[in-house]
């Protein structure tokens, strides 16, 4: 049964009162508008806003009172929001001013206890009417080749909404299996951005969010949008200040953290054990966020309690007990093992890749590269066809080479190029010469 993503989102504000967010932040909204972007009409700035042009012109009237905001001239034919307003002296003084405290300029923010509420009605029915079948993990997973056994494990996993922790060794498809799991999901609401304690927190995030294009919003709050489930990664650079509110000096303004951004979404910490901070400090920040789905955030000197109804992953190509305690690792339900692929999954990658690089494909290639990897005790994984064939296609696109047939002199160049020969530089210069040298470039 399907839900109306509609229902939840609240009704236009049609008044001042019903806002509940600071005034004295709105009129900054609209202060900064103008000191940022020049003369503007009531009409743009209510699209930015994302409000009725009538209560923009209700504080445009305020300002003007005050000598705040002049009226400039006229976009159109005819008065009232087609009419342009910029800052007086005064006026310019109180937006750098605004500006300097926080730079968000966007729609109003909804209020945090608005947010709270709505988020809570919507993430209990997202989970009691989006079920997640397996039809839906097949077509999901249907042009990924082999390892077919974890789609139920997956399926189920995104079913309960529990963390999952993704192991095994490097290219064999980690990444690419969690950003699958995010399409496994319904869209979720979001609104722009939110108040607490006086303070606007910016939330959405085009690095992660995209509207659902074609949604009918007539009749209700605008301030918010229908969005693809998130995919929010993190990697090696995640630090213990990243999972807080805090002010970006770039954008000038506080964001969410990755956690509330994911909402609705995944959350992903990749490469788990190589932060710059100890992976037992980002699993005890966590701790609630898992078991709980909600984190307690600290803004403006008060603490907030906040929604993260999402699906938190952890990646790495480490031992599981080199990275966490096994009481930790007992409180992730689903632990999937991301093995080397087959001989015959190999071969079926390598397959695709050659298709769509518009090479030939013969088995011998293949024969020839495995034998390789035997002769030197080296393991195979999922990400080798594609990218020793990369390599090929570059080789022959240099040299003009069109008939899109793989020699074996290729795939040594390809081979060499792609793995390192030695475990140190000194090994490798101690075997290289300009006559010998493997390293020498194919003609």
């Amino acid at each position: 049964m399907d839900f109306n993503y509609m229902d939840f989102i609240p009704p236009v504000i049609e008044d001042i009162t019903q806002f509940r967010v600071s005034l004295e932040n709105i009129q900054d909204l609209i202060l900064k508008i103008l000191y940022i972007r020049g003369k503007k009409t009531v009409k743009e700035m209510a699209v930015t806003m994302r409000v009725n042009p009538q209560i923009i012109q209700k504080f445009i009237n305020i300002l003007k009172q005050d000598e705040i905001v002049g009226l400039v001239g006229g976009s159109g034919i005819g008065a009232g929001y087609d009419l342009q307003y910029n800052l007086y002296t005064k006026g310019i003084d109180l937006a750098k001013a605004a500006y300097e405290r926080n730079g968000y300029i966007g729609p109003v923010p909804v209020h945090y206890e608005v947010y709270k509420k709505v988020l809570e009605r919507f993430a209990e029915a997202s989970r009691r009417y989006h079920r997640t079948s397996r039809e839906m993990v097949d077509k999901a997973f249907s042009t990924r080749i082999g390892f077919k056994e974890i789609n139920d494990m997956v399926g189920q996993a995104v079913c309960s909404r529990k963390p999952i922790f993704i192991y095994g060794h490097a290219g064999n498809g980690k990444t690419d299996l969690a950003m699958r799991i995010s399409t496994l999901l319904p869209p979720t609401i979001i609104p722009f951005a939110v108040e607490v304690n006086d303070q606007i927190v910016k939330l959405f995030d085009d690095t992660f969010h995209s509207e659902v294009k074609g949604v009918e919003y007539r009749g209700y709050d605008q301030r918010w949008t229908v969005v693809h489930p998130p995919m929010v990664i993190i990697g090696t650079e995640l630090t213990l200040e990243d999972l807080e509110i805090k002010f970006n000096r770039k954008y000038n303004c506080f964001e969410a953290p990755p956690q509330v951004k994911a909402n609705g979404g995944v959350f992903l910490i990749d490469d788990l054990g190589r932060q710059r901070v100890p992976t037992d400090a980002i699993l005890n920040r966590l701790c609630i966020v898992l078991e709980n789905h909600r984190d307690f955030l600290v803004i403006g000197g008060s603490r907030s309690d906040m929604l993260t109804d999402e699906i938190i992953m952890f990646s790495t190509n480490l031992k599981p007990s080199d990275v966490m305690d096994p009481a930790f690792l007992r409180r992730l339900a689903y632990k999937i093992f991301m093995r080397n692929p087959t001989e015959q999954e190999f071969t079926d990658i390598w397959r695709v890749i050659c298709q769509q690089k518009n090479l030939n494909f013969h088995m011998s290639n293949v024969d020839y590269i495995l034998a390789r990897f035997r002769s030197e005790g080296r393991n195979f994984n999922s990400v080798h066809p594609r990218d020793l064939l990369f390599i090929v296609s570059d080789y022959m696109a240099y040299r003009c080479i069109e008939d899109g047939e793989i020699t074996e002199t290729m795939l040594d160049y390809a081979y060499r190029l792609y793995f390192v020969k030695g475990l140190g530089l000194d090994d490798v210069y101690e075997e290289c010469n300009y006559e010998g040298s493997e390293n020498v470039l194919i003609q």
